[in-house]
């Protein structure tokens, strides 16, 4: 195994996990990449314990490095609303406490709805900010398999304008930049060129 993802549930509160990392203690692999997808809706200090014994599993050679990657969609009121449960506070207070620790390869990952295009820009702006301390992967997807009415396109060509002003405030800094960049200019080109579908647009409301 040369990279191991553990998404959700929330990894960070399932007894399971705590399991998982017993066992690469017990059977270490230098060479496996450990992802671990959370929401980041945990007390910090369980968040620091976790941190710490992935610094003791790298610092042993049992693994080889360890990924946070941080689900958010948005930013402001909007984020708080399409994904239950999430408070922006907790949320910034736990990402910086990870950004403080620059041996962590850090991620965000956002899903991209009708509910979340216009305040992604204010997320991109945090992404700026942030990575004035160090690099942060950013990446992103619509929502899949579905529902269906949470698909953009439903909506027609009506966030050109956002679209617009995200497409700019996203670096070309690296490969990995441009290749993002390239990636939502395809997402807002085909939500560009979608017709308004009102039976969608009712199941969503």
């Amino acid at each position: 195994v040369k990279r191991l993802h553990v998404l959700g549930g929330e990894p960070f509160l399932q007894t399971e996990f705590e399991k998982l990392l017993d066992m690469i203690e017990q059977y270490p692999n230098p060479l496996c990449e450990l992802n671990v997808v959370t929401n980041l809706m945990i007390p910090q200090a369980r968040l620091q314990m976790f941190v710490e014994r992935f610094k003791k599993l790298i610092a042993g050679k049992k693994i080889r490095r360890v990924d946070i990657t941080c689900s958010i969609d948005c930013w402001g009121p909007e984020q708080e609303y399409v994904r239950w449960g999430i408070k922006l506070d907790q949320w910034e207070s736990n990402f910086r406490f990870l950004l403080d620790h620059i041996w962590l390869k850090l991620n965000i990952n956002q899903t991209i709805s009708p509910l979340t295009i216009k305040s992604m820009p204010a997320l991109l702006t945090k992404l700026k900010e942030w990575r004035e301390f160090r690099p942060i992967g950013h990446f992103f997807s619509e929502v899949t398999p579905g529902p269906s009415y949470l698909i953009p396109d439903i909506f027609g060509n009506i966030f050109a304008d956002d679209f617009k002003q995200i497409l700019e405030l996203m670096p070309e800094d690296t490969e990995q930049d441009r290749m993002s960049k390239k990636y939502m200019q395809g997402i807002a080109n085909r939500i560009a060129n979608s017709q308004p579908n009102t039976d969608e647009i009712a199941n969503l409301q």
